[in-house]
């Protein structure tokens, strides 16, 4: 039986008379139903790999089984057997013994030569002795943040593809906003939370696949720094989620990332951030004394406590205004402010190294060297104490507490900056 093309793809082979009631056992590649030998020698000269058959009757049924072997009764002598009905033909195998190298497997009847050699799936080259593989080492997951590119690619050590397919959960459709390009890459323009899932890159050729895997996990960034650093350095509202998936919900955030010099300073607003005026509070009790909640801005307390662990450093600048209305007065506060565990807190400034007092305090620069805030003049000339809260385990300031503006003489404004943090631990 020939082929009338003379290419190496062509097969010139040569049947063996049948042998009846006899069958090659154990070496069956490929079965299909037939109505006669003729089909299932012609089925044998187109696969490849066949060298010899066997014609089995079906009961109940007019068709015949036909079975082709990658080997025969030469290779394999005790594995011909008797059984009745059956009908066993072999080609002329110009394979025998086998003239192939390593990593390769025989087929006969092709080429000049009167067989050619293949190379079992995994392995090129002329002498099948080069494995295929990614030239790219992809690691089996990577995580991602929403909004950042990400770029993957998918080459193959040799040109051995001859088409590159990429699939997302098994399936060619991509999600949208994920595209290859003519490199075969993979090209995320901004990653969000539908990009999350398995891509598989999958080079084919007429004899073999390769496949390589990657699981993508996409997740919102930790903090403003985290967003400098991957994502965009434009100072505007972000998502963050500090804490990650299992801790508390991700929330917005504005990210300043010309602050600091230009690190990405996460700051979360309030509703006390502007002058705000205190009269009419006399008292260093808690009866009487000005009283003022702090509510942050679509954020739960929980959720900025998970913003300051997970920070390098925070800061919440805290400043009060004073005519005839003192902070301290000899053991006695009148002012004080709670930080975010309930705890009253009568230093103004810093860490806390100081436990009470002002920033002038702590400078030795108080109006009056004896006193421990400039409000403590207690005198009509509007006086001014401000610092800087750093002690991270007492941020965010939740209340703010004023007395000693009961007479008409008396008053005093406060203002809250922003809780801000900044560096990613």
């Amino acid at each position: 039986m020939k082929s009338s093309q003379s290419t190496d793809d062509c097969r010139n082979v040569e049947m063996t008379p049948p042998i009846s009631d006899s069958a090659l056992m154990g070496h069956v590649i490929n079965e299909t139903e037939v109505g006669s030998l003729g089909t299932c020698r012609v089925m044998c000269y187109i696969e490849a790999d066949c060298v010899s058959l066997n014609v089995v009757p079906l009961q109940h049924a007019e068709s015949l089984l036909c079975e082709l072997s990658g080997s025969d009764h030469i290779q394999h002598p005790e594995d011909l057997f008797y059984r009745p009905g059956s009908t066993y033909v072999s080609i002329k195998n110009q394979c025998y013994p086998n003239l192939c190298p390593e990593n390769s497997r025989c087929q006969s009847g092709f080429t000049l030569k009167g067989y050619r050699c293949k190379c079992t799936e995994g392995f090129v080259g002329e002498n099948c002795s080069e494995a295929v593989k990614f030239v790219n080492s992809t690691p089996p997951s990577v995580a991602i943040y929403v909004g950042q590119a990400f770029n993957l690619s998918c080459s193959v050590s040799i040109p051995l593809a001859n088409k590159v397919t990429w699939l997302f959960n098994g399936n060619t459709s991509l999600p949208e906003g994920v595209v290859t390009d003519a490199q075969h890459n993979l090209k995320i323009s901004s990653a969000n939370l539908s990009h999350r899932g398995n891509y598989t890159c999958r080079a084919i050729n007429a004899s073999m696949s390769l496949d390589s895997n990657i699981s993508i996990h996409v997740k919102f960034p930790e903090a403003c720094g985290r967003i400098r650093e991957m994502i965009s350095d434009v100072s505007e509202h972000y998502i963050i989620d500090p804490d990650g998936e299992l801790g508390e919900d991700s929330f917005a955030v504005f990210c300043n990332m010309t602050d600091k010099g230009g690190m990405g300073v996460t700051a979360v607003s309030h509703d006390s951030e502007s002058r705000i005026l205190v009269h009419g509070y006399e008292s260093a009790g808690s009866y009487s004394r000005y009283s003022r909640d702090i509510h942050y801005s679509g954020v739960s307390l929980a959720q900025i406590k998970g913003l300051v662990e997970r920070s390098n450093e925070c800061e919440q600048s805290i400043k009060y205004e004073c005519r005839n209305s003192l902070i301290f007065y000899e053991r006695e506060s009148f002012a004080w402010w709670v930080s975010r565990d309930g705890q009253m807190m009568t230093y103004w400034t810093g860490e806390g190294e100081i436990k009470r007092g002002c920033a002038c305090s702590a400078t030795k620069s108080c109006t009056n060297p004896s006193k421990l805030c400039n409000c403590d003049m207690n005198d009509p000339e509007l006086r001014e104490d401000s610092g800087l809260i750093t002690n991270k385990s007492h941020l965010p300031v939740t209340q703010l507490r004023f007395g000693d503006t009961g007479e008409h003489k008396e008053d005093g404004y406060h203002t809250l900056g922003k809780l801000k943090c900044y560096g990613v631990n």
